[in-house]
This record gives C-alpha cells, structure tokens and sequence, in this order.
C-alpha cells in the first residue's frame, strides 16, 4: 500500500473481521527507537541523530492505535470507553510511578525554583500537555533542558492529544460514509506543510506541537487502514520498476525502510533544521519496515530476535525512566556526569524499567477488574496532577532541608530574583520610543533621565547595578534589544528597536551619558546575525568595527558621553556546580572550591571582540572603557563564589546581589565629576 493512493488505479477494498496477530517486529522496532534516544540522551556525540528515536515511536503509535479503532469499526464493536479504558491501564501505571519517584527525588535534592518547575511538569505530564508547557519554555536541545527531569513528556502529551482526537474523527467519518483514507491523506498533506511553514517561524513550536507532528502519526494510521481494510493497490502500467517494486517486494521495502532509519539516526543532528524535510528520514523508514511485514527477512531476523524483542516489550518504561535519572544526576552533580556513572544510569534504567513492566504495568494493565484498575489509575493521576498544581503555586516549598543545607549559597541561583528585582522598575513611556519593545526606568515618567543603557540582556545587570547607587538626581533608560546596539544592523524582531532608541537617546538633552552593553563576544560568534545589505559579504570582525564605528559617529556627534562596557567573564559551567553538595550527589564538593575560571580560557573567548573594540576605540579617545575585569579576576583566574556571594545566575549573567556589588565602581566611572583619568 502507498501513502499516497491518488498514484495508483482501482484500489480494490475489503472488510476483514479477522484478528489483528501480534507483530514481533514491531516491538524489535520500538527497540531500536528507544535505545538510539537513550544513546543520545546520554553520549549525545556518539548517535548525533538518536533523538528521531522519538519520530519513530510516532509511526509505531499511529500504526498500532489507528489499527485498534479500524478494527473495532469493521467488526461494529468499537466503543470510546473501552478503548480509552484501554489507554488508562497502558500509559498510567508507569507514568504514576515514575511521577510519584520524581517528586520525591525533588523534594530531597531541588532547591525551590526547581521544585516549582518539576511540580508544573509533574501536571503538565499526568494532563498530557507536557508539550504545549515546554514549547514556552526552552528549546528541546537547550542547555537548560538537561535540568528538566520531564522535558521527554512532550513526545506523550503529543501522542496522548492523537488519541484522544483522533478516534473521534474516524468514528465521525465512518459513520457519515466519508472517505477515511482520503481524510487522512489530507491531513497528512496539511500536518507536514505547516511543519515547514513553523520551522521559518517557530522552530521551537514546529518541534513541541501537535498539529506540526501529527503527520507522524498519520502515516502509521494510513499504514493500519491499508492493513485493516486489505486494500490491493494496482498500478497503472506506465508507473517506475521502483515504485512497482515497493508496493510488490516485502524485502525491498523492509531493506530500504533500514536504510533510511540508519540515514536519519547517522546523518541527522541536532544543528539541523529539525523536524522539518529530515523528518521524512525516520517516518519513512519505519513506514516501510511495518509495511513489509513480518516475513521479510529485516524484520524476522533483525527486529523480531527475542534481544530486541525483549527491549522493546519494556520500551516504554524505559522511555519513562532513562530521562529524569540523567537529567537528576546532571543536576546533583552541577555537570555533565563521567562516562561510567552515565554508563551505570543506563543500566539502572533497563533494572527500573524491568521492575516496573512486571511488577506495575503487567498486573495493572492485563487481568481482570478492567474498569475498576482504570478508575482508580484516573483518579491517582488526577491527585498526582493536583500535587503537581500545588507545588508549583506554593514556589516549590521553599522550607525543605536542601534548601535550609544551601543557604545563603541558593539564593542567588537562577532568574527569579532577577524578574524581581526587574519588576521594581516601572516602563518606559518616553517621546520617539514607540517601536522599543523592551524599555525600563528609573524615576517617574516625569523625571528627567540622565543615563542610558542600550545593549542586551547583559545591559540588565548594569541597570540594576546602577540603579541601586544612583544618587537622587539621576535617573537612568534602560532599551533592551536582541542583537548589538548598534546602528546599520537588521533581520531580528526586536533590532528594529536599535534606531528608535538611538534617536531618542540623541534628540534628548538630558541624556548626558550612553552606555553600549552586550554579550558582545556571543554575537560575534552568532551566524544568524544578520547586517545591513551593504555589509554583507563582510568578514564578520569588520562588520563589527563598522558599526561600532558608525554608531560611536552618531552618539559623539550629538554630544553624548559614551562608555564602552567590557562584558563580564561568562563560564564553561552552570553556577549550580558551585553550590555545596545536593543530597544523593555521588561527587562531594566544598563550596566555592575549584569555582575558578582559568582567566586565560575568558579571555581566549572574549580575544576577537576585544581586540575589534581597541582597534575602533584608538580612533576615539574621547569613549571611556568600563573593565570588570580587575574586579572579578586575579592575574590567573576569575572568580565566581566569593565570601559566600555567588555571582552569576547562569553561565553569564550575575546575580543582582553581584551586579549591585560590582556596578557601584561603573557609576563613579560614569559619573563626570568622579571619573579617574585615563
């Protein structure tokens, strides 16, 4: 059978009341899906593409559950509660137990932050929205993600939202006699273009959402109707050797279908534009090794052998356990676990995984009471899903023993002391500002502003900094944008907001002092900026100088006291690895101790920026340099826990406590009266 039928001439179709035999191979297939995303989740440069682990479990589901409905539907006995019934029994009894074995791990061993997030996820798992969550979150690739113990629900909550949907429809269309398989096809059809169209718009949506994924699992339901309902697809005479072969040879299609799994799980990455066209890789190659059937060699001798099958009998509690035990292990030890205690987290999960397939989910799942076991699942996962709720509104239950263990090294972990702080600040409301997206102030609206900050995220910490110290006379805008504060520069949403802001830093008198802020040294790097047509085909450093150039040009020249601020020394670590030991950690660690950061490796990353701003900087005296530097570093390391203060909140931004700190020496260097000669 073909995915797209509209190829072929007289499909003949038949009912078939038969039973739906069970398929070894197909279980051999869940195997390789979940052990290339463990691979990957846990050696993610060993198998560079085993997270399409993920896409083919979605051609398995959609085949295996469209069959279940075709079925029911041909012989007259579907019914939506035993099939949901069915769905309870399957999914809930690991997912209970895993959920339940996170929570308490969180309690023992998450600071508070932490905990609230887990409680959310917690919710957002057992109700199946895991996905809808974590797209407004983070990317699935993000640094940021390997601290989430249930970033893997999102692949559930898609699944779980197909099942619930998708059975409605085709009980609609059976009953109103529409074609289902012409249904499908268009859906498929509409399903993969707006994965297309999101990856231009959305990346991050095109991969958590469901109506950019569910092409997934349409193929495999297309698969099980050609399955259910026998369809025998004639070609017409003038179709290719090729595609004859692929509806005619069993062995053909499961060869090829190897082929191209064994493509996408090698040549994919996560640098590429994923899900998108590479999708088709694993979504066609496991279509094709279910449709060969179990006698093809591939599958009998490959998928089907009792190693494989025996992996994929337990493929799902594996999926459930291997993420939250590497994801806890990277958070208690604060990096990237050695080889061997990843190694013995694997084989944790496969023993979990076992315990879990025989002693909870065969017991739950098989026997009798069928309609008892569902009700008291859904009810467990409903208290789970309230917990989960309550956590997240009660901040993570800040009095917990971690959290009184860290102490005043906790505090300053993570962004929300920062939106605090950030929240004390009203908007700006300024003349000629109307296109800033981001703007913050000191001072009522009415006041006179003196100061301004145009930079990055970055810049947030020298606002708070001098927010903090300015004296009442002064008051100081802060204009955030996503990419250098520079004029000339286009292609990000908020860019755009460069030239308002600058137009108005230059048409206000008041503004005296301009400060330019930036992750300037990650920009550099960034190849997705993008510059003003004239400069393209620039090399990027002289990019760089040219618009610093150009936008020192226009401040200078209106007036403005410029200060080129030195960006702080960002980490090859999270801050979390300088904290005292979580309980459980296998490696114990004294605070503070060995969190250094070799000054040598700093200034290697930050080398290009700099030497690029002293070379534009020789040609204007007149702009004054702010240097952390003698601050934060000796002449061999910088610091990043001092005196218990730990000074960042990521890998480069500072704490406010540390921004307070550090940017009381930046006021005196802006401030005319107490600036030191240079």
């Amino acid at each position: 059978m073909s995915a797209f039928p509209w190829l072929f001439e007289r499909p003949a179709r038949r009912r078939s009341a038969g039973k739906t035999p069970y398929r070894p191979d197909i279980d051999g297939l869940r195997a390789l899906a979940i052990l290339s995303v463990m691979l990957f989740h846990a050696f993610p440069n060993l198998l560079r593409g085993g997270f399409v682990g993920v896409d083919i479990f979605f051609v398995i589901s959609g085949f295996l559950i469209s069959r279940i409905v075709f079925t029911g539907l041909a012989r007259g006995s579907f019914s939506f509660v035993n099939f949901y019934v069915h769905r309870i029994r399957r999914i809930f009894p690991a997912m209970i137990v895993v959920l339940v074995c996170a929570l308490g791990l969180g309690w023992a061993a998450m600071l508070a932050g932490e905990y609230r997030m887990l409680g959310k996820h917690v919710a957002g798992g057992i109700g199946f929205i895991a996905n809808i969550l974590l797209w407004g979150e983070d990317s699935y690739f993000g640094t940021a993600s390997e601290l989430k113990p249930l970033m893997h629900l999102w692949s559930l909550g898609i699944e779980e939202q197909f099942y619930l949907f998708f059975p409605v429809l085709l009980v609609v269309l059976w009953r109103i006699r529409f074609s289902l398989w012409l249904t499908m096809a268009a859906l498929i059809t509409l399903s993969f273009w707006a994965n297309l169209l999101w990856m231009n718009k959305d990346a991050a949506g095109a991969f958590f959402l469901p109506h950019t994924r569910v092409w997934e699992l349409l193929a495999g339901g297309l698969l099980a109707y050609g399955h259910v309902f026998r369809v025998e697809w004639q070609l017409s005479p003038n179709r290719g050797v090729l595609l004859r072969n692929l509806v005619q040879n069993t062995e053909l299609r499961s060869s090829l279908g190897l082929i191209l799994l064994a493509a996408g799980l090698l040549v994919i990455n996560k640098g590429s534009n994923f899900p998108g066209y590479w999708a088709l890789l694993p979504v066609a190659g496991a279509w094709l090794v279910i449709a060969a059937g179990p006698r093809a060699w591939v599958n009998r001798h490959l998928f089907a052998n009792r190693g494989m099958v025996f992996v994929g009998l337990i493929s799902y509690p594996l999926y459930l356990w291997h993420w939250p035990i590497l994801s806890f292990l990277r958070l208690l030890e604060g990096r990237v676990p050695s080889i061997p205690v990843r190694i013995g987290a694997l084989a944790l999960t496969f023993v979990l995984a076992w315990l879990t397939y025989h002693y909870v989910e065969r017991p739950l799942r098989f026997g009798g009471a069928v309609r008892t076991k569902a009700a008291g699942l859904l009810v467990a996962g409903m208290l789970l899903g309230i917990a989960g709720i309550a956590i997240y509104h009660l901040d993570g239950l800040p009095g917990r023993d971690v959290e009184l263990q860290f102490g005043k090294y906790q505090q300053e972990v993570g962004h929300k002391l920062y939106f605090e702080e950030m929240a004390k600040f009203p908007p700006c409301d300024l003349p000629g500002t109307s296109g800033v997206k981001d703007c913050w102030q000191t001072g009522g609206v009415a006041q006179k502003k003196t100061v301004a900050i145009i930079g990055d995220s970055h810049g947030a910490d020298i606002f708070i900094g001098l927010a903090a110290h300015l004296p009442e006379s002064e008051n100081v805008a802060y204009f955030q944008v996503v990419c250098y504060p520079f004029v000339g520069i286009t292609g990000n949403d908020t860019c755009p907001a460069v030239v308002p802001a600058v137009d108005h830093i230059v048409a206000d008198k008041d503004i005296r002092t301009v400060i330019l802020s930036n992750y300037w040294a990650m920009r550099l790097r960034d190849k997705k900026i993008r510059f003003e047509r004239e400069l393209e085909n620039r090399n990027r450093t002289d990019i760089y100088e040219k618009l610093l150039a150009l936008t020192l040009d226009r401040l200078i020249g209106a007036g403005k006291e410029v200060v080129f601020a030195v960006d702080v020394p960002d980490l090859d670590f999270p801050p979390e690895a300088c904290l005292p030991s979580r309980p459980l950690a296998i490696t114990q660690r004294v605070p503070g101790k060995d969190c250094l950061i070799p000054r040598a490796n700093v200034e290697g990353r930050a080398h290009t920026y700099l030497a690029a701003t002293q070379r534009v900087l020789a040609n204007y005296p007149q702009v004054r340099l702010w240097d952390p530097y003698p601050r934060l570093c000796n002449d061999t390391d910088c610091l990043v826990v001092s005196e218990g203060t730990l000074f960042y909140r990521d890998d480069n931004h500072l704490s406010p406590q540390a921004a307070r700190w550090l940017f009381q020496s930046l006021w005196r260097t802006v401030e005319p009266d107490a600036m030191p000669s240079r």
